[in-house]
């Protein structure tokens, strides 16, 4: 944009109707977890997904580093 004034596509879309905001914690949020903790109270900075499916208000996500859960999640999956 800044060399020809011409934008390309934008990289960002609005939430569909009825999506839900999905804390993506830590591995190190993940290791301390305890049957207290609740992701939407989560310290420090909390990354979130939208998400249209039927899930509770305590779901969270993990986003996979490394290979040892393959073939069935690969790197960069969030579960």
């Amino acid at each position: 944009y800044l060399l020809y004034g011409k934008e390309d596509e934008s990289n960002i879309a609005p939430a569909p109707i009825g999506s839900m905001k999905v804390p993506v914690i830590s591995y190190v949020q993940a290791g301390v977890w305890s049957p207290e903790c609740d992701a939407r109270n989560l310290e420090g900075n909390i990354d979130y997904v939208f998400s249209t499916g039927n899930f509770s208000q305590g779901t969270f996500a993990l986003k996979i580093k490394g290979k040892s859960m393959e073939p069935e999640f690969v790197e960069g999956d969030l579960i």
